[in-house]
């Protein structure tokens, strides 16, 4: 009990002047608020973080990749088409297309390996639909199946080349077909690689997601917690400190009424505790009386 109460004294600054409890007060209160505040700071900068990874890392890729995909089966059909072309100009224009478009996919690809501007231009019209900065993707896996595409897309411009000299020089029916095969096949596998990839980056992209919305919900249970306790806390200390002023006035009241209804004949003292401006007002004005009542009985 004496240790408890010296507890209550200690946390409601019972032997300090007022002045110096009202700013340990807001002292106290200040700090949990900074609490609250640096805890939703750090809160927010780490959500921050993962939506970086979302904003400048899997979107541009996955955007990156989608444009591959559509450049290889863009430059497939010209590639098709280049047999049937009525002539050299045409089979020129044809070819320049499909060639284009393969070189395209093999600068986005090396993007995606080493980082860097991927620039997404629409063929047809000879015009950039699209301009951003892509991060190097950063999974084993994936970049190996980045380099085997690469790959792939090399064969594809090399066999181009090849492909358009044989048309100049007048192709075969078999010869077309054997081409055909394996530019089909090399861009299915292409494809269908890009497919895995892009599914994986969106299976990445929604655990980031969650990531973000656990973050946010710890955030909100965490700040809510500590202000809860903060405000608990303001309101019990504030009650305590109150009550640690209050009192001696009201002491002092008490006393006043006796001495004004019973005189000296009052049984009711004052006994000050602390060391505050109302306590020190209490003693002298006990002492007061006790000086009074030595005066009148002479």
């Amino acid at each position: 009990m004496i240790f408890l109460n010296k507890l209550i004294n200690i946390i409601t600054f019972t032997n300090l002047p007022i002045r110096k409890k009202f700013l340990l007060f807001s002292a106290g209160t200040l700090f949990w608020l900074i609490i609250t505040s640096l805890i939703g700071f750090i809160c927010i900068y780490f959500a921050n973080q993962k939506s970086a990874t979302i904003l400048h890392g899997i979107v541009p890729q996955q955007d990156a990749m989608i444009a591959i995909v559509r450049k290889l089966r863009g430059a497939n059909i010209s590639a098709h088409k280049m047999i049937l072309a009525q002539d050299n100009e045409e089979l020129m224009e044809l070819y320049v297309m499909a060639k284009t478009r393969i070189r395209d996919c093999y600068n986005i690809l090396t993007a995606l390996l080493s980082g860097g501007i991927v620039k997404d231009e629409l063929r047809i019209i000879d015009k950039t639909i699209d301009e951003y900065n892509v991060l190097p993707m950063q999974d084993l896996e994936s970049r190996k199946h980045l380099k085997e595409i690469l790959l792939k897309v090399n064969t594809l411009l090399t066999d181009m080349d090849k492909f358009y000299i044989s048309i100049r020089s007048g192709v075969n029916g078999e010869d077309a077909n054997i081409y055909f095969e394996n530019h089909d096949r090399l861009t299915k596998d292409a494809v269908v690689q890009l497919t895995l990839l892009m599914n994986f980056n969106k299976k990445l992209l929604h655990e980031k997601k969650k990531e973000i919305d656990v973050i946010f919900v710890y955030s909100v249970l965490i700040i809510s917690g500590v202000l809860f306790m903060g405000i608990s806390l303001s309101i019990i200390f504030g009650f305590l400190i109150a009550k640690n002023l209050v009192k001696p006035i009201d002491d002092i009241i008490t006393r006043f009424r006796s001495f004004y209804e019973k005189g000296f004949s009052s049984e009711f003292n004052l006994t000050p505790k602390g060391k505050d401006e109302i306590v020190y007002l209490s003693y002298e004005f006990e002492k007061l009386l006790n000086t009074i009542e030595d005066m009148s009985s002479f």
